[in-house]
């Protein structure tokens, strides 16, 4: 189902087409030079009609430095979202932007089904704020 407005709150995971988040000039790191592949995304925290959101993806980096998503934290989504390895992608920096543009990337995400959308718990997010603070990581 896709991403609806009344959903963006910390802890959903959307699937986001990246190319309305590389193409806004309304999203932040949209514009760097480094271009994000679509897939699973994070909301760590909204404020009014903006919010953040970090990259995830199932690869440790070659330095082993990407924060793991612990599996207590995973809740609902799929057993195989629950099982395998999720980090973040790159807690350096968020995308931040107006929740119209998340909408928009998420419009052509499938529905979730029989499992509920994935999500983390406070704690999970709580740990990947902390992540994102390391590396000086402003959100909204």
């Amino acid at each position: 189902m896709p991403l609806l407005e009344d959903e963006i709150r910390p802890g959903i995971v959307a699937i986001l087409d990246a190319a309305p988040l590389n193409e806004s000039s309304e999203v932040t790191y949209a514009n760097d030079k480094h271009k994000f592949r679509s897939g699973p995304f994070l909301c760590v925290q909204t404020d009014g009609a903006r919010s953040a959101w970090v990259n995830l993806t199932t690869q440790q980096n070659e330095r082993g430095i990407r924060l793991e998503l612990k599996e207590e934290w995973r809740l609902e989504g799929s057993n195989t979202w629950k099982s395998k390895p999720q980090f973040v992608h790159d807690a350096r920096k968020a995308f931040v932007g107006p929740n119209s543009v998340f909408v928009l990337a998420g419009a052509n995400e499938i529905r979730f089904s029989p499992h509920k959308r994935p999500c983390i718990s406070t704690e999970g997010i709580e740990a990947v704020l902390a992540e994102m603070k390391k590396y000086g990581t402003d959100g909204v």
